[in-house]
């Protein structure tokens, strides 16, 4: 991908996620078909469970009713506590390894134990 191509595509990720009317539960969940599997959890025992984007745009419309009845309205900010745990997030792009254009996009984000190693590992397909 040449400098060109990656400038209009941050260009055009700048523009849809930091729009003043982006919209989480549209730009995360709604895309995407119900039954989709959003993410997996794995718990410290090694058990997991999947999580379909149909339940997170649900639990997340949950919690956006409880923030309005709380009275926080668009445009608010809100900080959301994770835990005393690090947590690393990033965004990556699937390339063809004779180059082209982005096949895939998406958000990793990665939550570290105490020891430094991956607990949990939930994964965003943007497409």
């Amino acid at each position: 991908m040449d400098q060109a191509a990656v400038d209009r595509r941050v260009a055009e990720l700048a523009a849809e996620y930091g729009s003043p009317d982006a919209c989480p539960g549209a730009l995360l969940c709604d895309r995407h078909r119900d039954e989709a599997v959003a993410f997996t959890v794995v718990e410290p025992d090694l058990s997991y469970r999947d999580l379909t984007f149909g339940e997170l745009g649900e639990l997340s419309g949950r919690f956006a009713a409880g923030l309005a009845r709380l009275g926080v309205g668009p445009g608010d900010a809100v900080a959301t506590l994770m835990g005393l745990r690090n947590v690393v997030k990033f965004n990556w792009e699937m390339v063809p390894a004779g180059g082209g254009e982005a096949v895939a996009v998406g958000l990793q984000i990665l939550v570290l134990g105490p020891d430094g190693r991956i607990e949990s590992d939930y994964q965003f397909i943007e497409r």
